[in-house]
C-alpha cells in the first residue's frame, strides 16, 4: 500500500491502473467497506484497457468478480456477477491470457454450485417440491486446471482452488470434504504470505468455520481416535485474527464475520446462551452491513444449532428465513438445498411426535 501511494505522487497519476487495484488488493480491503470496492476495480479495468496493459485488466476484472460473491452490491445478485463476467470474457477472449482463464474457472465452479445455469431449464424445488438435495460438486476440468497451475507453479492460484472447495464443501456441510480442502490449501498457503488481501479475508473466515465444524462434529460422535489440538488451534488463530481486524479496521466487514465464528465458539463449547446472542447479533451485522450472503449463512447456521438442541419451530423459521436471503442472493441452487432440509426436518419431527404419542399409549 506504501509502494502505491508513492508511486501515485511520484507519477502524478500516470500509474493509477496499477496502484488503485494494488492499494484495494491490500490495504482497502480491510479498512473500507468492500461493497465498495468494486466501483474502483470497475473503473481500474477500464483503465488498463485504455492503455493496453491486460495484466492489471485481467487483475482487476476478476476482482470485480470475487467482491460479487463474497461482498455484493446492494441491489446486485449472482445473476449480475455472471453477466458482468461473461460480458468481459468476450473483451478480453482474444488474448488468450492464463490468468483470466483461472478467473473464469473459479467463477464456474462457484457458481455452478450456488445457482442453476439459466438454459438448464431447471426447475427450483420449491416449484417442483420433488428430486434429490443439491450438494456440492466440482466441475469436469477441476483437475485440468489443478495440473495447469501446478505446471506453471501457479501456488497462489493452487492455493484458491482449495479455498475454493472448502467453502463450497463447508456451505453444503459436507464437512469431512471441507475439512480436507482445507488442509490442501494450508499447505500451498504455507510459506507464502503475499496474498490478495479479499481472499485473505474470505479464507480465514471459513476455515474457522470449518474448524468448529469438525470439532463438534467429531466430539458428537464420539470419536476417540480424533485428535483435536489442530482444529483447536485453527480455530483459535481465526478468531484472534478476525478479531484485530474488526477491531483495527473495518467492523463494517468484520463485525458479523466475528459474531458467527464466536458463536460457532459457544455453540462447540456448550455455552448456549452465548451462542444464540452471537448467532443473534451475526444475523443483525449481516443485514445491516449489507452482506447478504453471511445473512444467510448465519440464519442457516442458527437453525442447525437450534435443531441441535430441540427447538423446532425456531429451527424451521430460520431455515426459511435461509432459504428466502439465498434467493434474494441468486443462490438458488443453494436456496433448494436449504428447502430440502426444510422438508427434511419437519418429517423428522413429524415422526418423533408420533413415535412419542405411541410411547404414551
Amino acid at each position: 500500500a506504501k509502494v502505491s501511494i508513492s508511486l501515485l505522487c511520484r507519477f502524478n497519476h500516470s500509474y493509477a491502473h496499477i496502484t488503485i487495484p494494488t492499494l484495494n488488493l491490500s490495504i482497502f480491503a480491510y479498512r473500507q467497506p468492500l461493497q465498495a470496492l468494486a466501483e474502483e476495480f470497475r473503473k481500474a479495468y477500464q483503465d488498463a484497457m485504455a492503455v493496453g496493459d491486460i495484466d492489471w485488466a485481467v487483475v482487476s476484472i476478476g476482482q470485480v468478480t470475487n467482491l460479487g460473491i463474497f461482498a455484493p452490491e446492494r441491489g446486485r445478485n449472482l445473476g449480475h456477477v455472471h453477466h458482468e463476467f461473461f460480458h468481459n470474457l468476450q473483451e478480453l477472449s482474444m488474448y488468450n491470457h492464463v490468468l483470466f482463464s483461472i478467473y473464469a474457472y473459479h467463477l464456474r465452479e462457484a457458481l455452478s454450485n450456488l445457482r442453476y445455469d439459466e438454459s438448464s431449464g431447471r426447475v427450483s424445488a420449491t416449484l417442483a417440491g420433488v428430486g434429490d438435495p443439491p450438494t456440492v460438486h466440482f466441475t469436469e476440468d477441476q483437475n485440468h486446471m489443478v495440473s495447469v497451475c501446478a505446471g506453471k507453479n501457479l501456488r497462489n492460484s493452487l492455493r484458491k482452488i482449495y479455498c475454493n472447495r472448502m467453502w463450497l464443501a463447508y456451505l453444503y456441510r459436507r464437512h469431512d470434504l471441507a475439512a480436507e480442502c482445507a488442509i490442501k490449501h494450508q499447505e500451498f498457503a504455507a510459506g507464502n504470505p503475499i496474498y490478495v488481501a479479499i481472499d485473505t479475508i474470505v479464507e480465514t473466515f471459513y476455515l474457522g468455520l470449518v474448524a468448529f465444524a469438525i470439532l463438534r462434529e467429531r466430539l458428537r460422535l464420539g470419536d476417540s481416535s480424533f485428535d483435536g489440538e489442530q482444529w483447536t488451534k485453527i480455530s483459535a488463530d481465526v478468531i484472534k485474527t478476525i478479531s484485530r481486524w474488526n477491531e483495527e479496521d473495518s467492523s463494517w466487514n468484520f463485525q458479523n464475520k466475528i459474531d458467527l465464528l464466536n458463536a460457532e465458539q459457544a455453540f462447540t463449547s456448550g455455552d448456549y446462551t452465548r451462542a444464540l446472542a452471537m448467532y443473534e447479533s451475526s444475523i443483525g451485522n449481516a443485514g445491516k452491513h449489507g452482506f447478504i450472503n453471511e445473512l444467510a449463512l448465519a440464519c442457516e447456521r442458527l437453525a442447525l444449532f437450534h435443531h441441535s438442541i430441540g427447538n423446532t419451530i425456531e429451527a424451521q423459521t430460520h431455515l426459511m428465513l435461509s432459504e428466502q436471503h439465498y434467493r434474494t442472493w441468486g443462490a438458488t441452487r443453494k436456496a433448494d438445498d436449504v428447502h430440502h432440509l426444510i422438508q427434511s426436518m419437519s418429517s423428522y419431527y413429524v415422526a418423533s411426535n408420533r413415535r412419542a404419542i405411541f410411547k404414551d399409549q
